[in-house]
């Protein structure tokens, strides 16, 4: 590792905020302990689903999932219900990236990668203790901020650069199975550009269903995806008929 004044200000700040956000998501999951019966009706739906894409870093998904009986897991070829998080997660780590530095962290015991060929990994039989709590290893963490490949040592890069990658062809993979789309509370932000193509592109002639109850976002939902394609629901999550606990068969959520 170098010295951390060696360290362009961008790099410092990055690494700054990522330790800062952990922090205080760890602490976040920890209090919620009991979580609203709405989720549980989200649990109940997604399990007729194919999976979830969530660009949050949290692991409310995960947790709701797992008390709901849900088999979930980060990949369509390790789980029947995938969670796929493009832009990392709190209980990510990427220990084995740091092989093509020179740096040798082998996966420690009870860490397995979250999909085949992936150098994330994650404590299968502990998903929501923080897997660095006992390492002095912040820079350990897969918390992906946009940008983000370009603040990996160039030496790093192909190797983050191709996890990204796999997150995204499994993105992919599940719209192109799925029918409808159901995007639930995502803003679809015009400064999140790569989701904003990659999720334009591929639901292409989809049928999609957008929960929000912000009209300028299901506005610029029917822009991007097209409104004869877009059903919308102008309320909140807890509010919304995914909330429910009903039987109802949708495709694939966002959040």
């Amino acid at each position: 590792m170098k010295a951390a004044d060696t360290f362009p200000a961008c790099v410092q700040t990055y690494h700054v905020l990522r330790r800062a956000c952990a922090k205080l998501l760890w602490e976040k999951q920890a209090s919620m302990a009991n979580l609203p019966d709405a989720y549980y009706g989200f649990a109940q739906q997604a399990w007729h689903g194919l999976g979830v894409v969530s660009f949050n870093w949290d692991l409310i998904c995960e947790r709701v999932l797992e008390d709901a009986g849900v088999p979930w897991g980060y990949s369509t070829r390790t789980a029947p219900i995938a969670v796929i998080k493009p832009h990392g997660s709190l209980n990510w780590t990427n220990h084995l990236q740091q092989v093509d530095a020179g740096r040798v962290i082998g996966n420690p015991v009870g860490f397995f990668p979250i999909a085949p060929q992936s150098t994330l990994s994650y404590m299968v039989a502990r998903p929501f203790e923080d897997p660095l709590l006992e390492y002095d290893s912040d820079d350990l963490r897969c918390l992906t901020f946009l940008g983000d490949l370009e603040l990996f040592d160039p030496i790093q890069r192909p190797g983050a650069a191709a996890d990204q990658g796999r997150l995204w062809n499994e993105v992919r993979e599940l719209i192109a199975r799925a029918e409808p789309i159901v995007f639930i509370g995502y803003s679809l932000p015009r400064y999140d550009a790569l989701a904003r193509s990659q999720l334009q592109t591929a639901c292409k002639g989809k049928s999609i269903v957008v929960c929000n109850p912000s009209s300028e976002v299901l506005s610029d939902f029917g822009s991007v995806f097209g409104a004869a394609a877009l059903r919308s629901i102008p309320a909140k999550f807890e509010e919304s008929p995914f909330a429910e606990r009903v039987t109802a068969l949708f495709g694939l959520s966002f959040q």
